[in-house]
Formats: structure tokens, sequence, C-alpha cells
């Protein structure tokens, strides 16, 4: 559990660029900005959702008691039960399938697909 340390914090600085120069303006765009491991998880993901929201979601971390203090206090961020322990819903795959929310531009719209 990474010694308790907080994992779920992403500063704004810290993808702003992706998101100028990489991630795109079409609803569905996709950038990975960490690699994913082949058959486990699919690492971090930008994903571009309707008009001008976007969302950071990570496969690769299994939140600690720190992180879920810490995204309760945060709207932009969600540990859904099971993020980087449960396995898809699908038969065919068999990687981590409940991915941490690292940051919402819009936390107030209704959940986006990839976290249900």
């Amino acid at each position: 559990d990474n010694n308790g340390a907080i994992q779920v914090i992403l500063p704004l600085e810290d993808f702003a660029e992706d998101l100028d120069l990489r991630l795109g303006r079409a609803n569905g765009n996709i950038y990975h900005r960490r690699p994913g491991v082949e058959g486990v998880h699919d690492g971090q993901v930008m994903v571009r959702l309707k008009k001008k929201r976007f969302i950071v979601i990570d496969y690769s971390i299994v939140p600690n008691e720190a992180d879920l203090q810490h995204a309760a206090m945060s709207p932009h961020i969600t540990c859904p039960l099971g993020a980087g322990k449960a396995i898809c819903n699908n038969a065919e795959c068999n990687k981590i399938g409940v991915p941490v929310l690292l940051y919402d531009s819009e936390p107030h719209e209704p959940q986006s697909l990839y976290l249900r």
C-alpha cells in the first residue's frame, strides 16, 4: 500500500500539456499517459467525454486508506470499490476492470461509463 503515501493526487500541471497537445477535442478520444502491463491492466488513460469534459483514470493504483480519505474530500477524485483489484466482468478479459478516477473535469456531471 505504498507505506500509506497518497497515490491519487494528480495536479493539473502534471497533465495540462497532455490535455492541450495529445488528447484532442473529439468525444471518445483516448490518450495513454502511462503504459499498462500486458494482460494485467491498462495503465493511466485520459478520456475526452462530451464537450470540454475529460477524465484521467488509472488501473494500476490499488487505493490505500490515505487515498480513500483524500478522495472523500475531493469531488474530482473517486476510488470505487475494487479499484486496482477487481477483474473485468467480460469473460474474455482477465485484466483489472475498475480504475481509480484521478481527475474529472466536471465532477457534478453523471459518473462516466468508464467507472460503472
